[in-house]
């Protein structure tokens, strides 16, 4: 009996352990999908910022938010609420992965400023919780800083030159560069007694005002800017630096003239001298022809005060003609120019004389080392009144070297012309002419020497290979050195000849020999060729019958 007790209260025992631990069992496999879900359950990460991050006083700031699902899971039915839920804004779904950047105005109280903190709640449901929320505080520091009552004054004119009557004009520029708005701007300026206003300015705003002055005799701009802030009843003041206004006095003084080219009595020379007189540039000043049309010179600048600035023009002689010019431009102060020059004639050329040519002709080399080729130069010029025509050149050794169709008035040509120096030469140039009645002339250019001489130049032209040498010069034929290689020679050549006579009588006596071994050799096979060995007939033997 005590036995079967013993055997019931095991089996007992063992049942309850096993409820024991099934129990224990159960309750783990049930635990680890709660603390799975807890980790799961912050699916977003979040920031926020606040622009401006200071105030002076409760106000406006800008925040911008970044939230972004990091998980694999969609973040459903999302709210963004400000921290005393007046203000609830819903997102609806943010998908797995994906980021969303947005901005928000948020008036900061005087509580959040006292704090220093901006507080935001998004929330979401929970993925893991059908009827849970997860929320997620979100904070951004706001900081009070002091005072600090800022503005950008500036002033622009449209000209700083001006002629007295004239308008000008003037914009100023205000910004608030400070933290704090401005209140009641005033800006005043003693040019034109120029008043603005402007009631309020906000932070980083702008604001322009525009005045409108004429000028007169002394003219000076100076800018006031005064303002208040609504913390405190104190006037600031900026003030610019006085900015006088040049009064404009344009002067130019022309000189136009015309005349025939120092070069050709066939070219006319046309001339504007411009000289600025007053106290502002002439600026893209441009001149024309207003006879004949055309741009002669664009884009110039005469300064005030600097030098005459000259602008040429060459044209063909038409005969008895004039030339008239246009010029335009603007002045520093504005003011347009626009005038004509006065006519300026070209009167015919009149001379006493007719065509009148002189000839000059001289070299750079009129000494030179050893022969070669030296240059000449011949320049001929008409100094009489008319043009000299069918103009020969020549050289009175050489020939003709060049012909001229005509050298006009006042003309004169050049030309250099090579000769080959073999000796000590002497070379003249002369030319023929006719003039305009067709009457002949003639003239002469001094002669030209050119030697050559031990201390001379190098000339052109030298004979490849020479090699000058330095020393004293002797006579080969009246020296010792020379009596004893000529006779070194005689012997030489001696031995030569009797060497030469030697090998051609050996040569002979062998050819000789050749011939004869030849012959022998030939006989020898003949012989050869005609040996033979004689052979006896047999004789015949008979039988006799008796």
């Amino acid at each position: 009996m005590i036995r079967r007790n013993r055997v019931w209260t095991c089996v007992i025992a063992i049942c309850l352990m096993m409820a024991v631990f099934g129990f224990m069992s159960e309750t783990q496999r049930f635990a680890m999908p709660s603390a799975q879900a807890e980790e799961q359950r912050e699916l977003l990460s979040i920031q926020m910022t606040a622009r401006p991050s200071e105030l002076v006083e409760p106000g406006d700031v800008m925040l911008s938010f970044a939230i972004e699902n990091t998980s694999d899971v969609d973040a459903l039915n999302v709210y963004l609420s400000s921290s005393d839920g007046l203000l609830s804004e819903p997102f609806g779904r943010i998908a797995a992965g994906e980021t969303q950047n947005f901005n928000r105005q948020h008036s900061v109280s005087a509580e959040e400023l006292d704090e220093g903190e901006i507080t935001y709640i998004l929330s979401h449901d929970d993925p893991f919780n059908p009827e849970g929320k997860v929320n997620y505080t979100i904070h951004t520091g706001i900081r009070r800083s002091d005072s600090l009552p800022q503005a950008e004054f500036t002033r622009q004119f449209s000209s700083r030159c001006a002629r007295i009557g004239d308008t000008l004009t003037v914009t100023y520029r205000i910004r608030n560069t400070g933290n704090v708005a401005l209140n009641n701007l005033r800006v005043q300026d003693s040019l034109g007694d120029f008043t603005g206003r402007v009631e309020r300015l906000e932070v980083g705003e702008s604001r322009t005002l525009i005045s409108r002055a004429t000028i007169t005799e002394e003219t000076v701009s100076s800018a006031i800017l005064d303002y208040k802030t609504d913390t405190s009843d104190e006037i600031h003041t900026f003030t610019l630096e006085d900015a006088p206004i040049r009064i404009a006095r344009p002067g130019m003084e022309v000189q136009f003239s015309a005349g025939y080219s120092a070069f050709s009595g066939s070219i006319a020379d046309v001339v504007l001298l411009m000289i600025n007189t007053g106290n502002v540039d002439y600026r893209d000043v441009c001149i024309m022809d207003d006879i004949y049309g055309g741009v002669i010179a664009d884009s110039l600048v005469v300064p005030a005060g600097g030098d005459p600035v000259e602008v040429s023009h060459a044209y063909p002689v038409r005969g008895e003609e004039g030339f008239r010019w246009r010029v335009t431009g603007v002045t520093e102060s504005g003011e347009r120019i626009d005038f004509v020059t006065d006519d300026a004639a070209l009167l015919p050329m009149t001379s006493a004389e007719g065509a009148l040519l002189t000839i000059t002709a001289s070299t750079d080399t009129p000494r030179i080392r050893r022969s070669g080729d030296v240059d000449i130069t011949v320049r001929i010029a008409n100094e009489g009144g008319t043009d000299a025509r069918d103009v020969l050149l020549y050289e009175t050794n050489t020939g003709a070297l060049r012909r001229y169709e005509i050298i006009p008035a006042d003309g004169a040509v050049e030309r250099s012309f090579p000769f080959r120096v073999i000796d000590d030469s002497a070379y003249n140039f002369t030319l023929s002419y006719t003039d305009e009645n067709g009457q002949e002339h003639s003239a002469s250019a001094a002669t030209v020497s050119v030697s050559i001489t031990p201390d001379g130049v190098l000339p052109e032209g030298a004979t490849p290979g020479f090699i000058e040498f330095t020393g004293s010069s002797i006579k080969i034929g009246g020296s010792s050195t020379f009596a004893v290689l000529l006779i070194a020679g005689i012997v030489v050549l001696l031995v030569l000849i009797i060497m030469l006579l030697i090998a051609s009588r050996r040569a002979r006596i062998e050819k000789q020999l050749r011939i004869a071994a030849e012959k022998q050799r030939r006989k020898e096979e003949m012989g050869k060729t005609n040996r033979f060995t004689p052979v006896r007939a047999p004789k015949n033997k008979t039988k006799g019958r008796n």
